[in-house]
């Protein structure tokens, strides 16, 4: 996906790997276009430093569907 970063969200259970993943992008243009190649949407943040980011959240179902393409 070509992320700045990727952050885990959400809640980890005891069986492991069903936490959620956001993408986290600098570039808007690039968020955008990653979020239309998977059927997302972008939401936008402002990070501790007070400069815009572009998030897009991915849940295990989709992220399961992204790794088999």
């Amino acid at each position: 996906m070509g992320a700045d970063r990727v952050e885990g969200v959400g809640l980890q259970v005891a069986t492991g790997g069903r936490e959620d993943i956001n993408f986290v992008y600098s570039d808007q243009a690039k968020a955008e276009a990653k979020a239309k190649d998977i059927g997302s949407s972008v939401v936008t943040t402002v990070n501790d430093e007070g400069k815009e980011e572009y998030v897009i959240g991915v849940g295990l179902k989709r992220l399961q569907k992204i790794s088999r393409a």
